[in-house]
């Protein structure tokens, strides 16, 4: 399952410098807001189960019952799909793969 070494891990294993972008920006809103950032970070190599899970523990986060969350979760992994879809076929219009 994923959690945050784990996924600090498979960022810094993809790109080093996203992983020190993303903690300084954290540092920054922080600064400028008084509240911690949270957000959604899946990688290449998380199984669907470990992306919906990201997901969930995000609309938890923002005080969502599980309910909703469970369905919201749904929704939105179902668009994230079907976008994968799209750019995958566009690339492949365009010959880059």
């Amino acid at each position: 399952m994923a959690n945050k070494e784990n996924i600090k891990q498979r960022m810094m294993a993809i790109n080093p410098k996203a992983w020190e972008f993303l903690q300084e920006f954290d540092r920054v809103y922080e600064e400028i807001t008084g509240e911690k950032p949270y957000g959604v970070i899946v990688t290449e190599d998380m199984t669907p189960e470990e992306e919906k899970m990201a997901i969930l523990e995000y609309y938890l986060r923002q005080g969502m019952p599980l309910e909703k969350a469970e369905k919201e979760t749904e929704e939105f992994y179902k668009k994230i799909q079907k976008a994968e879809l799209m750019f995958e076929k566009m690339r492949r219009e365009k010959g880059r793969v």
